[in-house]
């Protein structure tokens, strides 16, 4: 009778084909994008920060203050007009087009949009739906809007 030591080959073979199962899973595990790492730069402008700037229309100019916060596309903050603040919310898209609107209040609201044309200019339209202060007096029309930050 002959002895023969047990072939050691398919305990190699089974050895190999796990530690290929385990490279192959921890590659692809590297490769998923778990949001924990850095991302790319955001494919929406910054606006955010406070603008100052000029409202002008047939019945004269007005100082203006928007102060924005900005998260992704989403765009909120405040517009001071000639004194009178109203809360805004708005969207900036890839191009830097700026769309906005403000809340309802005693003194009327608005609307209007706003082409980012430099890193530190925003130039656009409102739209007044009303307004009651600071004068009492009722406006409607459209405004030109120029406003300028500092970067």
């Amino acid at each position: 009778m002959r002895f023969t030591a047990p072939s050691l080959l398919p305990g190699r073979a089974l050895l190999r084909h796990a530690l290929f199962a385990i490279l192959l899973l921890a590659s692809a595990a590297c490769s998923e994008d778990d949001g924990g790492g850095p991302t790319g730069p955001s494919p929406f402008p910054r606006i955010a920060g406070i603008w100052r700037g000029i409202f002008s229309s047939d019945n004269g100019q007005s100082a203006t203050v928007f102060d924005l916060v900005q998260s992704g596309q989403n765009v909120s903050g405040t517009v001071t007009v000639g004194g009178v603040s109203w809360p805004l919310e708005g969207t900036v898209n890839a191009q830097g087009f700026f769309v906005w609107r403000t809340g309802s209040g005693t003194c009327g609201s608005f609307h209007g949009d706003a082409d980012l044309t430099s890193a530190t200019h925003l130039s656009g339209d409102a739209e007044l739906d009303r307004f009651f202060c600071p004068e009492k007096q009722r406006l409607q029309g459209d405004l030109e809007l120029n406003l300028e930050t500092a970067r």
